[in-house]
């Protein structure tokens, strides 16, 4: 029988005293937890903020220590100091086998512009998971700056998005969206709607859609032609607006990524005609594409449904009156003139739809406002609505100077903006208390949940 020295069985008790006692032993408090991080953050300790992170999210190779000191250099976390350290939430799986916390840090920072004159803020969420008598980092739920603005409303930045916005909608009036041109190279049209053609098309697209698009051959650019040659789209009967379907019916997002694809599939198909001399073939295609356009044109159900038609039909145009000869000139010179009102049309929509976008700053508050209160205006109105209700709720992005010091995204808040916001759609939906209130309502409520603004979501 072997036998050991007395010293080697004394370090083999201790050690295994010391098993029994790390199995039982209390883990550390959260706050311990948290603590420890900070200081690490703080420092620009990549290493140490590495061996926190769930063993999990590094063997993934989800994120590595380049990553984490990219993260804290680009974030200067060395120049924040801790303001808060609040353990929001404990909780248990239902089985009570797995622990988390979440807690917000809060730290005080550099100023990022001169726009903003007082220090930054940088808020953290962090969830965190206990296994194996240690707290790990399971991930950040959002990491943002915020910088304040005590800017008055309105601000001449304001002015302008206003000014510019009912300019553009002044040129839209002119124009308009409906004229004889707007006939122009049309493919002959059959009897019909187009409903069973775009139901195929979204079955063929999830087989026929590769990392390169659609191939100019696949059986859905013959679809699409087809659907386009219909005297009606019926899209209106799939595919709902820019919000979401009304409560009465089961219509779904319009899928124009497919329809981008396939129209450039189509364009595609056609210009290898022209390389084969068949130029019939593929004056065809492009006169499908112009009434492809036309169908969205027609049933115009908001914004989207717009810009996307115009955008067919100015695309289907171009291409019609490139291919066509000089030999029927008078047909080709009708063509053109048609691609540039489209042309027309497009930027000036576009031109508009930016006003009522453009948040940095709250430079969009006063276009949003304006757009809000047009009664009959479909296109421009619910995104007015929109922008209000994201102003009024989350703020405004920060400008790009900012952006660019903080590393990632920064909020605005300016209580004077943010409250202007919130009175303009309390005023409107007291106007009309059934539909633009229930409108109003949906829309609080949708950016009340959801992350508007691009919150960074790990440590990269």
């Amino acid at each position: 029988m072997q036998t050991f020295p007395k010293s080697n069985c004394l370090c083999v008790a201790v050690a295994g005293i010391i098993g029994v006692f790390s199995i039982f032993a209390k883990p550390p408090e959260p706050e311990q937890a948290m603590q420890r991080f900070v200081d690490m953050f703080t420092a620009q300790d990549a290493p140490g903020v590495l061996k926190v992170i769930h063993p999990d999210i590094l063997s993934g190779k989800e994120i590595g220590i380049a990553e984490v000191e990219n993260f804290l250099k680009r974030f200067r976390t060395n120049l924040l100091k801790l303001e808060s350290n609040r353990l929001d939430q404990r909780m248990k799986s239902e089985d009570g086998e797995t622990e988390r916390f979440t807690a917000s840090l809060v730290f005080r920072g550099p100023v990022l512009a001169p726009q903003y004159p007082n220090p930054s803020t940088l808020s953290m969420t962090l969830l965190w998971v206990l296994e194996d008598g240690q707290w790990w980092l399971e991930r950040p739920l959002s990491i943002n700056y915020t910088v304040t603005s005590n800017e008055s409303f309105p601000t001449r930045a304001q002015r302008e998005a206003a000014n510019e916005f009912e300019a553009a909608r002044g040129v839209l009036a002119k124009l308009g969206f409906k004229s004889g041109q707007d006939h122009q190279g049309l493919s002959r049209r059959t009897p019909g709607n187009a409903t069973a053609q775009y139901k195929e098309l979204e079955r063929l697209y999830d087989q026929e859609r590769g990392p390169k698009g659609i191939d100019s051959s696949a059986r859905g650019v013959e679809v699409l032609l087809k659907a386009a040659a219909r005297d009606r789209g019926g899209l209106t009967e799939l595919y709902h607006d820019d919000f979401g379907a009304d409560s009465n019916t089961r219509r779904k997002p319009v899928p124009w990524a497919m329809f981008r694809d396939y129209v450039a599939a189509a364009t595609q198909r056609g210009k290898t005609l022209e390389k084969q001399n068949n130029s019939k073939g593929a004056e065809r295609i492009y006169r499908s594409i112009i009434s492809l356009g036309q169908q969205f044109a027609e049933e115009a159900e908001g914004f989207s449904f717009v810009n996307w038609g115009l955008t067919f039909q100015k695309h289907g145009a171009q291409e019609l009156a490139r291919v066509l000869p000089s030999t029927r000139n008078d047909e080709k010179q009708r063509i053109l003139a048609f691609a540039n009102l489209s042309s027309r049309r497009l930027d000036s929509l576009q031109t508009a739809f930016n006003c009522v976008d453009d948040m940095t700053d709250y430079r969009s508050l006063q276009a949003s406002m304006t757009a809000a209160e047009q009664g009959d205006d479909m296109i421009f109105r619910p995104w007015g609505i929109n922008t209000l209700a994201i102003l009024a709720l989350k703020g405004a992005p920060a400008n790009e100077e900012a952006m660019k010091a903080a590393g990632g995204m920064v909020l605005v808040t300016n209580p004077t903006m943010q409250k202007t916001a919130s009175m303009k759609l309390d005023e409107l939906a007291s106007k009309d208390p059934v539909k633009i209130k229930a409108f109003i309502d949906a829309q609080r409520t949708w950016v009340r949940k959801h992350k508007i603004y691009g919150e960074a979501q790990g440590f990269r």
